[in-house]
């Protein structure tokens, strides 16, 4: 296959993953967010700020967040201590993640950071990574092979001893770290802060850091979804936020220019990323190889503007046209390799999710969980709420189901029977919030 897809694609690797992508490549495939990067950018490095970042699940938030990362640690003299960390379900305060990326950060160049990565962080924090990491060849993303259950959801185990209170080791290793490079900027970027909580659990956990946030010499980025209390935070969680930027989906040509950089930037021949011009390159066909323009069109318009659903869709495409095979890929493969990866991805679920996804795409309408059908509990075996909006929660942190605000959710379009004559629309309004 590796050969096939050498001489027909002039291709080495597939970078098209359902993750972010690894920092080798960001440079390559950054592209649709120059504008809120540069806002980021100035807000952050030039005085202590707050700024609340928010988007749907998939549109980028994280992939901002490293480019951000890399951007301000790059060509400068005095490049900022740059902390990202993700909040996991298991972590139940914002300050013990703060203080967790510290200790991680500065392990290497603080005594008492490595102590504390010692009695603290336990050995090493071991992450069971959603499928879709392994960028070569051959191995391809793991989405339609790995078991999808609901007993494997990410997980995240960290030895950690308990301490009362987080908030002195925080301000401490702030202050040594400044002390040893007094005109260092600190930038701490936490990801997920509504990862598997309710409105309430999220309104407390800001409500607890308050202190931290406002009364420290850092800046901070906290990340989550245009839902609930992320919402409303700017305005009614007690001015913890200075600004907030909301992520908008892609338009067309950038989620075309998007596809090329992906595509480029695991070609034999390599691409010129860096020329200026290229930022706003409108891709020819010849960039879109083993795509026909018709057949990335198709693909686009089902992948709703949403970066991650567009690689999602394009590395299982990829990976069934190379097993057969495909020098291009036009409306008619697309739809043979769409319906094996569909049939693939289906079997590979757990009973209940497929239960789940099998109603989604027959009743081809949003499921609203304000307002659920009594038949829908009898068709999907289950007898409470709570129940049916838990699977549903699952669904859509697996990329299974999409949602424009926690309440109503559609099917992955890859789940869905391919009709290239199908013109489909966007299937709830994705811009939800106004950003500043």
């Amino acid at each position: 296959m590796r050969n096939f897809m050498k001489k027909e694609w002039n291709l080495e690797r597939i970078y098209f993953a359902s993750g972010p992508p690894d920092i080798k490549i960001l440079e390559r495939v950054f592209t649709g967010r120059e504008k809120e990067l540069n806002a980021a950018m100035i807000a952050l490095i030039d005085a202590p700020f707050r700024l609340l970042l928010n988007g749907l699940f998939g549109v980028g938030k994280t992939v901002l967040i490293k480019e951000l990362k890399r951007r301000s640690q790059s060509g400068t003299k005095n490049p900022p201590l740059f902390v990202s960390e993700k909040m996991y379900s298991g972590d139940n305060s914002i300050e013990y993640t703060v203080l967790r990326g510290l200790i991680l950060e500065l392990k290497n160049e603080d005594d008492y950071a490595e102590k504390l990565d010692k009695t603290y962080i336990g050995q090493t924090i071991q992450y069971k990574y959603k499928s879709g990491e392994k960028d070569e060849i051959g191995g391809g993303p793991g989405f339609l092979k790995a078991k999808i259950m609901q007993s494997s959801d990410e997980e995240v185990n960290i030895a950690q001893k308990e301490i009362a209170d987080p908030i002195p080791i925080i301000r401490r290793l702030i202050n040594e770290a400044q002390i040893r490079h007094p005109k260092r900027r600190i930038i701490i970027s936490i990801d997920d802060i509504d990862r598997d909580r309710d409105t309430e659990e999220v309104r407390q956990l800001l409500s607890k850091c308050r202190g931290l946030l406002q009364d420290s010499l850092c800046s901070f980025i906290l990340t989550g979804h245009p839902i609930g209390v992320t919402r409303d935070a700017y305005t009614s969680e007690g001015g913890i936020f200075d600004r907030h930027l909301l992520l908008q989906t892609f338009d067309k040509n950038t989620m075309l220019r998007l596809v090329a950089r992906y595509l480029g930037a695991g070609r034999v021949k390599k691409w010129n990323f860096s020329e200026p011009s290229f930022k706003e390159k409108i891709p020819k066909e010849d960039d879109l190889i083993p795509f026909t323009n018709e057949s990335i069109n198709l693909i686009i318009e089902r992948s709703y503007g949403i970066p991650r659903i567009l690689n999602i869709i394009c590395s299982n495409i990829l990976q069934e046209a190379a097993i057969n095979n495909i020098k291009r890929i036009n409306i008619k493969y697309l739809q043979q390799c769409w319906e094996a990866c569909r049939k693939s991805l289906s079997a590979n679920v757990s009973p209940d999710l497929r239960r789940l996804l099998e109603l989604m795409a027959s009743k081809l309408e949003l499921i609203d969980i304000e307002n659920i059908p009594d038949d829908i509990f009898d068709e999907l075996h289950i007898d409470t709420q709570s129940e049916l909006i838990k699977q549903l929660d699952f669904a859509s942190k697996h990329d299974l189901l999409i949602t424009n605000d926690g309440r109503e959710f559609v099917l992955n379009s890859i789940l869905t029977p391919f009709n290239p004559t199908t013109q489909l629309t966007t299937p709830f309004h994705l811009a939800v919030m106004e950003g500043n």
